[in-house]
């Protein structure tokens, strides 16, 4: 058995191993910090695949995304890509970490969606590779900048953005063949000595092929227009710029002797730990000082920056997205074993299904 690195909590479990299981979050008032909470109130679960009854499906899914009726999970630990039927959770697909040919990868560090299927981008070949929903390769496109890039939004003209470290030009607007269009600043001020403090979610597109990349720390969220016009906007529970603490050290590259820097630690609450769009709301699983940290999602208007409302998850995932249905696929890592689940949500509880009735003596 592999070993894993989080605990898996008891809320996850309820989740994932009781038969049909409904968790109750009724909520109904405004809190404090300004939350509203959506009048549903109950997530049941649609499948369940990993656990302990597939102990070896996967051991370190760290990001999921949907793509037309496909769920696509990175398994960072294997490094192998899996496809899941996204009603049934069925497999459709699994890619291995093979080689450096087209269509092979060896380090795969992101995935991401497209028109007809989903990208990833591989760290060992500075590549991002296009596949199919079946998966058979589509593109192939370098990627210069590929071991700081931090996410990649695929547009329906083909074009790419992709965020790298920091905030001043690292918008990076390029084409399938590796061509560079030109960069953007998210924050043309931003301290250039801060990058790990402008991390972040890039999730998209839209239905108006918008990108959106979501800070991890601060306080604010970005939508990128198909031109690149980059619109700011506030998050429902706002926190305080991060102190990023940043030395320089020593070191060869190339043989030869340089400088670099390097992040001992940001000092700051985290305000968002995924982000995910279904048309042209913006999900972002929030961070944020409460008690309800990593287990609260607040959802915002792409095209008018709005907080619409919120809504508490079961459990806290390693990774969640959301389906154009309106279905959340989320990913654990226990300590035993990994899964892969989809949820949705309910006004009324389920009810349990009686056992089967026991055959009466003599009938």
């Amino acid at each position: 058995m592999r070993a894993k690195n989080m605990l898996v909590s008891t809320a996850f479990a309820l989740s994932c191993f009781a038969p049909a299981p409904a968790v109750a979050h009724a909520q109904s008032r405004t809190r404090a910090d300004g939350r509203r909470f959506a009048p549903d109130s109950f997530w049941v679960r649609k499948w369940f695949r990993g656990g302990s009854k597939e102990e070896d499906l996967l051991t370190e899914p760290r990001q999921i995304i949907t793509t037309g009726g496909l769920v696509v999970v990175l398994d960072e630990g294997t490094r192998e890509v899996h496809g899941f039927d996204a009603a049934t959770g069925g497999a459709r697909l699994h890619l291995t970490a093979r080689g450096e040919g087209p269509g092979e990868f060896r380090q795969p560090r992101r995935i991401a969606p497209t028109r007809s299927g989903f990208a990833v981008l591989d760290h060992a070949t500075a590549r991002l590779t296009a596949f199919d929903s079946l998966g058979p390769m589509q593109w192939d496109a370098p990627m210069k900048s590929a071991m700081v890039i931090e996410g990649v939004c695929v547009l329906t003209s083909g074009q790419l953005w992709s965020k790298v470290d920091g905030a001043v030009g690292s918008l990076i607007r390029s084409d399938t063949s590796g061509r560079i269009l030109g960069r953007v600043s998210l924050d043309a001020r931003a301290d250039s000595n801060a990058g790990f403090g402008w991390s972040g979610f890039v999730t998209g597109p839209d239905n108006a092929d918008n990108c959106v990349f979501a800070r991890r720390y601060g306080s604010e969220w970005f939508v990128v227009s198909p031109s690149g016009i980059v619109t700011r906007h506030s998050y429902i529970e706002r926190m305080a710029e991060p102190r990023v603490d940043v030395t320089v050290k020593p070191g060869k590259k190339d043989g030869k002797l340089q400088n670099f820097q390097v992040t001992q630690k940001v000092e700051s609450n985290s305000s968002a730990s995924d982000a995910m769009l279904r048309g042209d709301t913006l999900i972002v699983r929030a961070g944020g000082a409460t008690r309800d940290q990593f287990a609260l999602l607040d959802y915002y208007s792409v095209a008018t920056g709005r907080y619409l409302h919120s809504r508490r998850l079961p459990f806290i995932p390693n990774a969640i997205t959301v389906g154009a249905d309106g279905v959340f696929y989320a990913t654990n890592i226990g300590n035993e074993s990994a899964a892969v689940l989809a949820l949705t949500t309910t006004a009324t509880k389920p009810q349990p299904k009686a056992p089967p009735r026991k055959p009466q003596p003599g009938k």
